[in-house]
């Protein structure tokens, strides 16, 4: 992992944000179009963001990213990719147990069928974002909303997490640490 960042052109330190933004379920994503803007906001903070996970996008974008997707080959290079952040954010629960179980601070972006509750209630030093609950749909508990026909034209819980919401947890999350 180092060398690939080396290769990148970066020194391993301590300035790293990890994302982990692509869940394997891409109905537990964020809205891909949102990552920008919450990419600039680390890097505006003066961190750097590492992006990992088994997926490219093309909104990984930014002026000073390592993009290590599709580069971790193995569970263990994906938890020492990790394990080079300073936070995580993530909307993969892998990326939240990991980073708890480390002590790093993490951001975890919950959209729908799982709650924060039923994930993070063992854990310390996090913040998390969640749909409104006033969504008829929210938590779905479902792979995916039940009614496709509302996900495929609006995905009410990925869209409704707004990237200021994100940021202002992310900026929460910086400034208790």
């Amino acid at each position: 992992i180092i060398k690939l960042i080396n290769k990148a052109g970066f020194k391993e330190n301590n300035n790293f944000v990890v994302l982990n933004m692509l869940a394997s379920n891409p109905a537990r994503s964020w809205w891909e179009p949102y990552y920008p803007q919450l990419i600039s906001a680390i890097e505006e903070i003066g961190f750097i963001p590492v992006i990992v996970g088994t997926k490219s996008c093309e909104y990984y974008r930014g002026n000073a990213i390592i993009n290590l997707t599709e580069k971790t080959d193995t569970i263990t290079e994906y938890i020492e990719a990790l394990k080079l952040g300073k936070y995580i954010v993530s909307t993969d629960t892998s990326a939240y147990h990991v980073a708890a179980l480390s002590k790093i601070p993490f951001l975890a972006i919950f959209t729908g069928g799982i709650t924060p509750e039923s994930r993070l209630s063992f854990y310390s030093n996090y913040e998390f974002v969640e749909p409104s609950k006033e969504l008829d749909c929210y938590p779905c508990w479902d792979e995916g909303c039940k009614d496709l026909s509302v996900r495929w034209k609006r995905e009410p819980c990925r869209l409704s997490i707004k990237p200021e919401d994100v940021i202002n947890k992310f900026r929460k999350l910086v400034g208790a640490m």
